[in-house]
């Protein structure tokens, strides 16, 4: 799935989570073995495939071009997390 701007889900220690953007993008983790701050990513330069968690992760993402590869038994924690009022969302695009 497209990564939101911000995004905790409870991850256990491990737990393979696999970042692919779909254009330049950057952002900040908390929670990861290999923290993303300071990483431009880019499918042609940089993917962040096979990263892991050490326990409860936060993922924030600057633009909407990353999408997040994460454990199936995570996406019902994932659907709620996306589904809370609070949940930043990106502005749809005008053209």
């Amino acid at each position: 799935m497209s990564g939101p701007p911000k995004v905790c889900l409870p991850t256990q220690a491990g737990d393979t989570v696999s970042l692919f953007p779909l254009g330049p993008v950057a952002g900040r983790s908390a929670g990861l073995e290999w923290p993303i701050q300071g990483l431009e990513f880019g499918p042609l330069t940089r993917i962040g495939t096979s990263n892991r968690a050490k326990g409860p992760m936060i993922l924030e993402m600057q633009t909407p071009a990353m999408l997040l590869i994460l454990p199936r038994r995570l996406m019902p924690a994932l659907v709620s997390a996306l589904a809370q009022p609070e949940c930043a969302r990106w502005n749809a695009r005008v053209e």
